[in-house]
């Protein structure tokens, strides 16, 4: 479709629009009343004044960049994750009581565990109780006969 000199055709509704002397007052008026945009107005209106080819060379483009963005997710997210794996193989649990070191929190608890036994709180306050009972015991009898 031909436009009337002095107009060009909105992208975005199709209406026609006043254009005289390049002047851009009523485009952006338009683009403020009609679809509520105030920002990046210029861009649409070199837009709006491109021809279908000149639009479609911009799409183009944009679907480009978006492979593009699309492809550095994927490859960030792959790396992320060998990231991670590689950290999750170069991580050590020491154990604190002895110069152990293992590759998963299971095996360092089962170390400690198996090598260093808990000792039970109660253990030292029962034997100064059995030392104190044999203390009085031997007050009052002999150890030698």
């Amino acid at each position: 479709m031909q436009l009337p000199a002095d107009t060009l055709c909105c992208l975005l509704c199709q209406a026609v629009i006043g254009y005289p002397e390049a002047d851009s007052a009523p485009f952006a008026n338009h683009m403020r009343r009609e679809h509520q945009i105030t920002c990046n107005v210029d861009f649409l209106l070199v837009a709006c004044l491109m021809d279908k080819e000149g639009r479609e060379a911009v799409q183009n483009v944009i679907e480009a960049k978006q492979l593009e963005l699309a492809g550095e997710v994927v490859e960030k997210s792959a790396k992320t994750n060998e990231e991670n794996h590689e950290m999750e193989e170069a991580k050590e649990y020491g154990c604190g009581e002895c110069d152990m070191k293992y590759k998963s929190v299971d095996k360092l608890d089962k170390h400690k565990t198996v090598v260093h036994k808990p000792i039970d709180k109660e253990m030292p306050s029962s034997l100064e109780r059995k030392m104190q009972e044999k203390m009085e015991l031997s007050k009052h009898q002999c150890d030698v006969c």
